[in-house]
């Protein structure tokens, strides 16, 4: 795991679970109720994939993806309310897991909240339109780190939703810089020293951060866990199951850090330590 991080994370197993396709219903009443089997599964950690609202511009289905945010603070009213939400995520600490969330932070949707009130706080292309770097994700438009008002912005928002639960999978996070996350890391409070570390097979680097903030009347350890893209020299070895991509495979099984093994090939550039 990573070498300042809690030695216990590294048996921790992490169960993923994409509210919409998880339950017939699709909503986090329906998660909640299944938390007793998830936890006799074996699982530590509850992942949930994006609970945010989903943007409409540019949407690839009917449903979209929940990667497409259009604002980070709220939850998608087809998921319930955020009432319905602090009641699922209650549930999961009575059993005795946590429980984290996915964070976007590369990119919104056209129609996002942060679009409509920042356009400044985006990536432009010469024309002056919206745009992405990654031609295939054409339901986002990704978001600007030069301007400073969007990481206070966002540090403010991680903060907002780390008062709810235990952590965060950050979404390309390399697509992010570097600063952004040492400046969240830093903005633990200052009576709860916060660690960090750098989680590390071969030459793959993924930063994972923990994070101490009140929640309620009592303090508590947060963590990140960030995912990276490998190039195709590198491969995620799962037993049973081998990939090009860590993103394809380490990201959507429910799996403890020990399972899983690095190859590498040559030519891979390695990620600046925190």
């Amino acid at each position: 795991m990573a070498e300042n991080t809690e030695k216990t994370w590294r048996n921790q197993v992490i169960y993923s679970i994409f509210v919409r396709n998880h339950t017939q219903e699709g909503t986090f009443e329906g998660v909640r109720r299944d938390l007793p089997r998830i936890r006799e599964l074996g699982a530590d950690v509850v992942w949930l994939l994006p609970i945010h609202p989903i943007g409409e511009k540019a949407r690839k289905g009917v449903l979209g993806s929940p990667y497409a945010i259009r604002d980070y603070r709220g939850v998608n009213p087809e998921y319930g309310t955020l009432d319905d939400f602090h009641r699922l995520v209650d549930e999961a600490h009575r059993l005795g897991m946590k429980c984290i969330i996915d964070v976007v932070y590369n990119h919104t949707s056209p129609d996002s909240v942060l679009a409509a009130e920042h356009p400044e706080w985006f990536y432009h292309k010469e024309d002056g339109s919206f745009g992405n770097r990654v031609g295939d994700w054409s339901d986002i438009i990704d978001l600007d780190y030069k301007n400073r008002g969007l990481w206070a912005y966002q540090i403010e928002t991680l903060k907002y939703w780390a008062s709810m639960v235990d952590g965060f999978r950050c979404d390309v996070a390399p697509l992010v810089p570097l600063g952004f996350w040492r400046e969240a890391r830093a903005a633990g409070m200052p009576s709860s020293p916060v660690s960090t570390g750098i989680c590390s097979g071969g030459r793959m680097w993924v930063v994972v951060v923990q994070i101490t903030v009140p929640r309620r009347a009592s303090s508590r350890a947060r963590v990140y866990m960030a995912e990276v893209f490998p190039p195709p020299p590198i491969s995620a070895v799962i037993p049973g199951r081998t990939s090009s991509s860590s993103h394809s495979s380490i990201s959507m099984l429910p799996l403890r850090c020990s399972q899983i093994s690095i190859t590498r090939g040559e030519g891979f550039v390695n990620r600046e330590k925190i």
